[in-house]
Order: structure tokens, then C-alpha cells, then sequence
């Protein structure tokens, strides 16, 4: 499957940028209700978001998507750059363009990559973690999560 960025759908809203930003919450926000995530902040030509990315995948595939909401978020760089680095990848997952109130309020405003974010159901930031992980310490950390 190809690597969806979610906001670009809505760039024809940009003319009203916290309406821009209102739907790049609220698209988050339904997706986390319910079951825990696991949200990680990349940059073009960051040999270890790709491989944060794809450990990722890993954990969609071994707990489904019931159990479990994957995202990726560019922090920073050109979105077409970053469509060309992640295309081989195959990812099954959104990667989102991170507008600079959302990075902030994950802390990833100003931070290294890869950041990922473990999120409770209900939407609660339990950890920020920095650094890329295998597919199994991910995997804990969602079936932990209360």
C-alpha cells in the first residue's frame, strides 16, 4: 500500500490555517479513541526513521489493526522528498504532514527523529521515546498500554 499523507487533501483549506490544523487533530483524535497508537515524528533522508517506520509496519502486521492505530508524522522537510525516501518502504500506515501547533504539543517541535509518541486509548501521551526499536519492544509497549 502507498504512504498516504493525509493532509494533503486538505492543503485546499490551508486558507484558513487552524481549520487546516482543526482537521489534522480531529482525523487523530478518532483514531486514538478507542485503542492505543503509536505516532512517530520523521525527516526525509533519516536512515533511522526508516527503520523506525518500518519496525512499525512489524506491529501493524502482528497486532492488526484492531488493536493497535500506527502514524507517521513529518516534522520537517519537502513533502515530495519525503513521499520519494518512504515509497519503497510500502507502508501500510498514514504519514502525515505535521503542521507546527501538533509538533509542538507532542514536544517534536524542535526535536531529533525518529520521536514516537506512545498514546493511550483516549488519546494520553504515556511516553516519548527517541531512537528507533525493534518490532518487538513496540510491540510491548502497545500491549501494555492501559
Amino acid at each position: 500500500m502507498s504512504v498516504l499523507f493525509f493532509s494533503m487533501s486538505f492543503l485546499a483549506l490551508a486558507s484558513s490555517p487552524s481549520r487546516l490544523e482543526d482537521l489534522f487533530t480531529q482525523r487523530l483524535v478518532e483514531v486514538v479513541n478507542t485503542k492505543p497508537a503509536l505516532i512517530t515524528f520523521v525527516q526525509p533522508g533519516c536512515i533511522p526513521c526508516k527503520k523506525q517506520l518500518t519496525a512499525l509496519q512489524c506491529v501493524g502486521k502482528r497486532l492488526g489493526a484492531e488493536k493497535v492505530s500506527l502514524f507517521g508524522v513529518q516534522a520537517v522537510g519537502d513533502r515530495g522528498e519525503m513521499q520519494r525516501a518512504l515509497k519503497p518502504l510500502r507502508l501500510s500506515y498514514p504519514i502525515l504532514v505535521g503542521t507546527q501547533k501538533f509538533l509542538t504539543a507532542f514536544g517534536a517541535a524542535d526535536s531529533a527523529t525518529p520521536l514516537t509518541a506512545v498514546v493511550a486509548p483516549g488519546g494520553k501521551v504515556l511516553e516519548r521515546i527517541l531512537g528507533a526499536f525493534p518490532c518487538e519492544y513496540w510491540v510491548g509497549k502497545v500491549v501494555t498500554a492501559p
